[in-house]
């Protein structure tokens, strides 16, 4: 797994004007970038996605108790309805809980859809995505 941290000042400003991305304290008030919300190009979506949900998603999965559910965590509701409507976009259904700060699928087809077109980069969430829809 990476992570980039942007420390040039020159560097920073440029990340925060081409993708609106707040400079500092961002969680409560990240939305998803304009370029990616008005974006045609679906390999480009699915990609932001991925490392979305790389970064702050999770795999639920509880074969005994019949468990199955992709969760994505973030402190602003905004950025997480942004996402619950490109989900969407892509033809998963999403649920989202406001009081929980949570977006979640439990759809099996939603969830096969989800691995076929997102997927994940990180190793053990996507041995863990697998396991659940096998």
């Amino acid at each position: 797994m990476f992570t980039i941290q942007v420390n040039g000042s020159e560097l920073v400003k440029f990340v925060n004007s081409e993708f609106n991305i707040p400079i500092g304290n961002k969680s409560k008030i990240i939305t998803v970038p304009t370029k990616i919300m008005l974006s045609t190009d679906k390999q480009f979506v699915c990609s932001f996605l991925q490392g979305v949900f790389d970064g702050d998603g999770s795999v639920v999965f509880n074969r005994k108790n019949w468990i199955r559910r992709l969760d994505l965590t973030s402190g602003s509701i905004k950025f997480l309805e942004q996402i619950k409507l490109l989900l969407n976009r892509l033809g998963m259904f999403s649920r989202l809980s406001e009081k929980e700060s949570r977006l979640f699928m439990t759809r099996k087809d939603d969830i096969k859809r989800f691995q076929q077109l997102i997927g994940f980069k990180h190793p053990l969430k996507n041995q863990k995505l697998l396991e659940m829809i096998n």
